[in-house]
């Protein structure tokens, strides 16, 4: 009986560890989002999210695609940053041979490129790859789905790495006939007070007297 229990055992760790989260850990190399979360003060407004690589050795390319909800955000453009603006073969590109990352339609942010560096000498460390810049268009949530991530050192080896994805909410700003009224009983609820306390101070002043 215990033979057949010992059989099983290791199934049962591997479908245990199967439901525990992955973490990422702190020193291997993986592709987040900074800020992770944010939020919009409210629609019509513009922000930045950088595509941040972390803890790498020697990047030679990188790729990654970014899925957005189109009902809440519009990516607008993207940019390389100080670290990426001099790599090569950018992707993807459209007919007329331009570099073409923002796909609006069906909400897709998709970048890549390969770094101009001599073996062994590609970037080392945690900095930011591209900057996309969205407009926020409506109330809401959603998620920066990050998926189809590539890294690779000089000399063509894939980098084993993790992603972490983020999220960004939409609130609405409160409106000027909301904002008015909720002043006006403010400063009316202080006066009332402030007379208040006045009128018991020169009451209490009289009977002193």
């Amino acid at each position: 009986m215990m033979g057949k229990n010992a059989t099983y055992a290791p199934i049962i760790l591997l479908l245990i560890a199967n439901m525990i989260p992955a973490k990422v850990n702190a020193t291997s190399p993986y592709i987040s989002l900074n800020p992770r979360e944010y939020e919009a003060e409210s629609p019509g407004r513009s922000f930045t999210i950088d595509v941040n690589v972390n803890n790498v050795t020697d990047l030679g390319a990188w790729e990654f695609k970014l899925n957005y909800d189109t009902t809440i955000l519009d990516a607008i453009s993207v940019s390389p940053t100080p670290y990426t603006e001099n790599n090569t073969d950018w992707v993807p590109i459209d007919d007329q041979n331009n570099w073409a990352p923002i796909n609006d339609t069906i909400g897709r942010v998709w970048c890549g490129a390969l770094v101009e560096a001599l073996l062994g000498q590609g970037l080392n460390g945690s900095f930011p790859l591209v900057t996309i810049n969205f407009t926020a268009t409506a109330k809401g949530s959603c998620t920066l789905d990050l998926y189809d991530t590539l890294l690779g050192d000089s000399y063509g080896n894939e980098i084993p790495h993790t992603v972490i994805d983020g999220s960004i909410t939409v609130v609405p700003e409160f409106p000027t006939s909301t904002v008015t009224p909720i002043l006006l009983i403010t400063t009316l609820a202080a006066t009332l007070l402030g007379k208040k306390f006045w009128s018991k101070k020169r009451k209490h002043t009289l009977t002193s007297e």
